[in-house]
């Protein structure tokens, strides 16, 4: 039985982007064309700074390096039918995430934990073959705040049916890791080279493969 500060683990909540799925990068160049389209600059700081956040939130972020005004509401729809195209084209399972999630899946349930709208990640889930291997996923837009806020993981656990404490996180970002970290979640850290730094996680793996090598499935009677 793998234990996590001292406590059993009865679920899991996977984070998508950057964790199962490969969007950092559409999700990058679709905020700096977007930024640019608008005549602002595209910074690798404003870039850093952007990741890991939700919608409401990158989009407040970019208005406020453009120039003049900006009507929100119109760069939102902007911002994520450019990102929605990019992903579309093509969605990338990164290495080992469908294998982790089905191998996970059939000892605990598991979860999707993402400040992605719905409207994309459900779509990415299907496309890169683990939406139907998973108990269920939230979607920033189902919860009240999106991370770093607690919400969308406290959500997770009460669809899941299994205490905070008991769920484990699996987030790349210092946005997510501060939700997780919030809700009451333990959480390990996929951070591969170049990736930010996840000092707030209980532990830090290079990669999913490591993560299901790691965790032992629950003895079962």
């Amino acid at each position: 039985m793998t234990l996590v500060n001292g406590r059993a683990i009865d679920g899991i909540a996977f984070d998508c982007d950057g964790v199962l799925a490969d969007t950092d990068r559409p999700w990058a160049d679709a905020e700096r064309a977007v930024v640019e389209r608008h005549g602002g600059r595209m910074t690798d700081a404003l870039r850093d700074a952007a990741h890991g956040l939700g919608l409401a939130a990158t989009v407040d972020l970019l208005a406020a390096v453009l120039p003049g005004s900006v009507d929100r509401a119109a760069l939102r729809e902007e911002l994520l039918s450019e990102a929605a195209a990019r992903i579309a084209r093509a969605p990338l399972a990164l290495p080992g995430a469908v294998e982790t999630v089905a191998e996970l899946a059939r000892h605990w349930p598991v979860a999707v934990v993402s400040n992605t709208p719905a409207e994309v990640l459900l779509p990415l889930l299907d496309a890169i073959g683990v939406l139907d291997l998973v108990r269920t996923a939230v979607s920033a837009d189902q919860v009240a705040e999106p991370k770093p806020a607690p919400d969308p993981y406290l959500e997770a656990a009460r669809r899941l049916g299994v205490p905070p404490a008991r769920m484990l996180a699996v987030e790349d970002s210092p946005t997510g890791v501060a939700a997780a970290r919030a809700a009451g979640c333990p959480v390990t850290g996929i951070a591969a080279p170049g990736r930010p730094h996840l000092a707030d996680a209980d532990r830090v793996l290079p990669d999913l493969p490591a993560l299901r090598r790691w965790l032992r499935p629950p003895a079962r009677l």
